[in-house]
C-alpha cells in the first residue's frame, strides 16, 4: 500500500512538472507593432515633458520614487508641474507610488508622500502600493505612449545617474500597460 501511494504521488508530481514545463514552452508572448526610442540620461526629461504637455486623455504612472522639491531646476519638479498643468486641462491622471512597510526609514516613501500631497492638491489621483511587495516599477503611460526603464523621478535619476529608458508608441501596448498598472492599484 505504501509503495502504491509513493508511485501515485511521484506520478502526480511528474505530471504536474511536465504540465508547468510544457505550458511555459508553448506560452505565447504578446507582440506589438510599435515605434521605440532609447532615451539615455537627460533625454528622458525632454521627451516626457513634451508628451505630458501634448497629453489629451490619460496619464498612468507607477513609480518607485518621485522626489519633487519645488526647485524649478529639479527635473522631477518640472515633471510634477507638467502633470499639474495637464490635470488642469482635463487629462485624467492616476499615480501609484512605493510606500515601504517601514516608511519612516525609507527615503522613497518620505519623498513620495511629499510629492503625493502636491499632486493630490491639484486634483490628481494618487495611491500608494500595498505593504508586502515593493513597487519598483518605473513606468508612465501618456495616451498611446509608454515610458519604461530605470529612471526614477528624482534629481539624481533624471540628471546625475547613468540611466536608460525607452519610449514606446503603440496604442495596443499602452492599453496593456494600463492594465498592468491598474492591477497594482
Amino acid at each position: 500500500m505504501r509503495l502504491r501511494k509513493k508511485y501515485l504521488i511521484s506520478g502526480f508530481l511528474i505530471f504536474f512538472a511536465l504540465f508547468i514545463l510544457l505550458g511555459n514552452i508553448f506560452a505565447k508572448e504578446k507582440e506589438f507593432n510599435a515605434k521605440v526610442s532609447i532615451l539615455a540620461n537627460e533625454q528622458y526629461v525632454k521627451s516626457i515633458l513634451k508628451d505630458i504637455e501634448r497629453a489629451r486623455n490619460r496619464i498612468y504612472m507607477a513609480m518607485f520614487m518621485f522626489k519633487a522639491d519645488g526647485d524649478r531646476r529639479n527635473p522631477a519638479s518640472k515633471i510634477e508641474k507638467a502633470l499639474i498643468r495637464a490635470a488642469r486641462h482635463g487629462v485624467k491622471i492616476y499615480v501609484i507610488l512605493e510606500k515601504a512597510e517601514n516608511d519612516r526609514k525609507s527615503i522613497a516613501s518620505r519623498s513620495n508622500k511629499k510629492t503625493a500631497k502636491w499632486l493630490k492638491k491639484a486634483g490628481i489621483t494618487v495611491k500608494f502600493d500595498s505593504d508586502g511587495r515593493m513597487l519598483h516599477t518605473k513606468a508612465v503611460v501618456i495616451d498611446d505612449i509608454i515610458y519604461i526603464g530605470s529612471h526614477n523621478l528624482t534629481r539624481s535619476g533624471l540628471g546625475r545617474n547613468c540611466e536608460t529608458s525607452v519610449r514606446i508608441r503603440s496604442r495596443e501596448m499602452a492599453n496593456e500597460m494600463v492594465k498592468l498598472i491598474r492591477n497594482i492599484w
